[in-house]
């Protein structure tokens, strides 16, 4: 499934079974030659160790470097990829927790019972980060779990369903008794050159601002705080001058009607882009073209 250049991660494509929504991935290697794996969104959760290697994780909230050891959530909708990936395994956890029959978390305050809790709605920049990181001793304990789930997916004996589920569950407690705290690490945010690059080449889609702040690493209100102090102008009103100008190039250029135009620009109606462009060109779109000799 394609989504703006972006592919989805659906649950029809993971789960074999919609009663059961968890599916384990062992040890998947990511990235082509170039050490990158496209950004993509999930209709699912995923519990993510990094088993071997290293890479930068870009998320919704910026980009952040992980390493053998590190545990960290995706959830549905939330954008993320991985880019320079070097020697890079993981073990994906994939479930669905509405579905999932998980027992009562009793897991004493630990972040891994408030982070399986959240949703992609009350995320904050903190959340794309681990949470966790694994000892050597603790990482080869749940490999070595994974290994026998992987086997026991291959030779599907009785009660799979029900072995794979207790299996996850000890993960989760091996998960939930591990106090190895992440060290601080530098993320990676967009800086204003890279927004008003992205607003540039994306002009033509509805804008989602609170996912640029997201990446910018600020809040929605610093973010367009910010964004008036270097250029001027707001992000919605800097948006309209670009599609006004790729409109107008499109007059000069194409013979394309003014409803295809506006289509092309983002403005939805022929109408809506004559009354803006009026307001800054003081002449119609056919006016316009009239002028430019077409």
């Amino acid at each position: 499934m394609e989504q703006l250049g972006r592919y989805v991660a659906d649950r029809e494509h993971y789960f074999e079974r919609p009663d059961f929504p968890l599916k384990i991935r062992y040890d998947l290697e990511l990235g082509s030659e170039q050490g990158n794996h496209p950004v993509h969104v999930h209709e699912f959760t995923e519990l993510a160790i990094v088993s071997a290697g290293s890479c930068l994780h870009q998320t919704d909230y910026g980009i952040h470097p992980l390493r053998a050891g590190d545990v960290f959530l995706v959830y549905p909708e939330q954008h993320h990829g991985f880019r320079d990936a070097k020697d890079l395994l993981m073990l994906n956890f994939i479930f669905n927790p509405q579905k999932l029959p998980l027992p009562y978390l009793d897991f004493g305050g630990h972040e891994l019972a408030a982070r399986l809790n959240k949703s992609i709605k009350n995320c904050t920049p903190e959340d794309a980060l681990p949470f966790l990181h694994l000892d050597e001793n603790r990482l080869a304990a749940i490999v070595a779990i994974a290994m026998r789930m992987r086997e026991e997916e291959k030779e599907r004996a009785p009660a799979f369903y029900f072995q794979t589920f207790a299996w996850f569950m000890q993960i989760l407690v091996l998960l939930a008794r591990s106090d190895c705290q992440v060290e601080a690490r530098p993320a990676r945010f967009l800086a204003l050159p890279q927004i008003l690059e992205q607003l540039e080449k994306n002009y033509r889609q509805p804008p989602d601002l609170a996912l640029l702040a997201r990446r910018s690493g600020m809040s929605q209100r610093n973010f367009f705080r910010r964004f008036r102090e270097a250029t001027g102008d707001t992000p919605y009103h800097y948006l309209k001058l670009i599609r006004l100008r790729h409109a107008a190039d499109f007059l000069r250029h194409t013979d394309w009607t003014v409803e295809e135009i506006a289509c092309r620009t983002g403005f939805g109606s022929g109408s809506a882009l004559g009354v803006e462009f009026k307001r800054w060109y003081h002449r119609t779109p056919m006016d316009f073209r009239q002028s430019c000799g077409l």
